[in-house]
């Protein structure tokens, strides 16, 4: 669609192929009253999306910099052990940070091809995480993020396993 199909009211004076966005036009609605004034503001998205990035860029800066501060610290998850700055780098949602230390611990290629718990009935081709790596990361996640159950800690970790084994057959690894 058309910038002139959306603004019937625009004179034929305007080329609208060669017209400047930041050029102010009046239109109106059928009542004669102007429309508002975002409407008309097409140069503000691409602003607004520069000044959003800039405010990341700068958030990221300054997370990179108190991550400096514990660089040298190590924490061990079961037979693991991943840098502190690596665990501060995990996002804030407690099924998100569980993905982030699935991915951190064991690797998305280990995760699509592990289970959680194996049952007698399944093949030997699946692999099963380590449970002591397992254990350790339900207990920092409950304590971190406190009313947080057992159970959903573990249904994370199902979904973050089905996830990446889903992701593996699409993309045909």
């Amino acid at each position: 669609m058309k910038l002139k199909d959306c603004i019937p009211q625009i004179d034929d004076d305007y080329i609208l192929d060669t017209w400047d966005p930041k050029e102010i036009i009046e239109v109106l609605w059928d009542n004669g009253e102007p429309y508002p004034a975002n409407i008309l503001q097409f140069g503000e998205t691409k602003r607004k999306y520069k000044e959003m990035k800039l405010k990341y860029k700068e958030k990221k800066r300054q997370m990179k910099e108190e991550n400096k501060e514990v660089q040298g610290e190590m924490i061990k998850f079961g037979v693991k052990t991943i840098p502190a700055a690596k665990l501060a780098l995990c996002r804030t949602d407690y099924s998100k940070h569980v993905g982030d230390l699935l991915d951190i611990c064991f690797g998305r290629e280990t995760l699509s091809e592990s289970v959680l718990k194996c049952s007698k009935s399944r093949t030997s081709k699946t692999n099963v995480l380590d449970e002591g790596t397992i254990n350790d990361i339900m207990a920092h996640v409950m304590g971190k993020f406190e009313p947080i159950s057992i159970g959903m800690v573990r249904a994370a970790i199902r979904q973050k396993l089905n996830t990446c084994h889903k992701s593996k057959q699409r993309n045909g690894m």
